[in-house]
């Protein structure tokens, strides 16, 4: 019956109708990262059954992938996964090697879309959809801020210029 439960509730938290907003970033990352966080949680609590010595368990790699998806719909999932991976760490009953085989899947999956990314859009247009909103609110900061520390502000935009005039 809570398997039923569980699955009920992620499904009707993973609907975007739920938050009143369609498709948006938000709205569908809250099924990976609830599925992943349930999942987390169980084991964290019951500790881990199928845990023999020579067999890598599969939930590790289940959990990796859903917060794979989630960081792939939106990037501040990274702070969940981070928090996933320190409370598996932390657990007593989990095997720290479960921890470790969550964060791999996390990375080997996050980097494989993202490199995939980077060939499709060429170098430069990724690094400016990663990197160019966060450069543009930088160098504005940057410049408020050189007005009122003069020396800290050059130092700090010569990084910034040096990559602008590529």
């Amino acid at each position: 019956m809570a398997r039923v439960a569980g699955v009920i509730a992620a499904v009707i938290l993973g609907l975007p109708l739920v938050d009143a907003e369609l498709a948006l970033p938000e709205s569908l990352m809250i099924a990976p990262l609830s599925w992943a966080g349930a999942i987390v949680l169980v084991r964290i609590l019951r500790g881990d059954g199928d845990g023999t010595p020579g067999r890598t368990p599969l939930w590790p790699l289940g959990v990796g992938l859903l917060m794979a998806a989630a960081i792939s719909i939106q990037q501040t999932a990274v702070a969940e996964t981070s928090a996933f991976f320190f409370a598996m760490l932390l657990a007593p009953k989990l095997h720290r090697r479960d921890a470790f085989v969550f964060l791999g899947t996390v990375v080997a999956i996050t980097v494989a879309w993202l490199t995939a990314a980077v060939i499709t859009a060429g170098g430069a247009h990724a690094y400016l959809t990663l990197l160019g909103s966060a450069m543009v609110v930088t160098l504005v900061a940057m410049l408020i801020m050189r007005r009122h520390i003069p020396r800290m502000g050059s130092v700090a935009m010569a990084p910034s210029a040096a990559v602008a005039s590529r």
